[in-house]
């Protein structure tokens, strides 16, 4: 991974099949890595996916589209140094690759069993505000339908808990 990141830096996202090499050969053992529970192996993962998202852009997207939902997995996580990188990872992809098909995923994480959890839905809605900063409105069309669903979800289900009290 350290020397894929090095040939990234160098400037081997120029080449024509640089592209082809992370979205075929690489996403499966990336998406490993991230579910390694070695704190310094995902930060390693995700500084290379960021890498390869801020050199490649949108010809990284089915990379993205593979390891977003285990990038979404990690803030769950109790490690904060896994936490933070996987954060920073979902942010830069967001950013980077600006692909409508990278939504779906985090609405399905926002409106899954696994939201039961307020915090997986907060950090999932602050992902989706993101996501739809960085998008074309009309690119968000096909979206628009699980994109309503998930944010009346989310509206019904913060109603039904029980509210923190403000500390005085």
């Amino acid at each position: 991974m350290r020397r894929m990141h090095a040939l990234l830096l160098g400037g081997a996202a120029r080449h024509a099949q640089c592209a082809h090499l992370l979205n075929t050969v690489l996403k499966e053992p990336l998406g490993l890595q991230l579910c390694d529970l070695r704190s310094k192996c995902v930060k390693q993962a995700c500084a290379l996916i960021c890498e390869a998202a801020r050199r490649l852009g949108s010809a990284y997207r089915e990379s993205a589209d593979h390891l977003l939902p285990l990038l979404l997995k990690l803030s769950q996580v109790t490690v904060i140094v896994i936490k933070e990188a996987g954060d920073a990872c979902v942010r830069t992809l967001l950013r980077e690759v600006r692909a409508p098909s990278l939504l779906p995923p985090i609405l399905a994480a926002a409106i899954g069993r696994e939201a039961s959890a307020a915090s997986l839905r907060a950090v999932c809605i602050n992902y989706t505000e993101l996501a739809l900063a960085e998008l074309s409105p009309s690119s968000l069309n096909a979206e628009l339908p699980l994109l309503e669903t998930a944010l009346r979800h989310t509206l019904q289900v913060n109603e039904h808990e029980p509210q923190p009290e403000p500390e005085p």
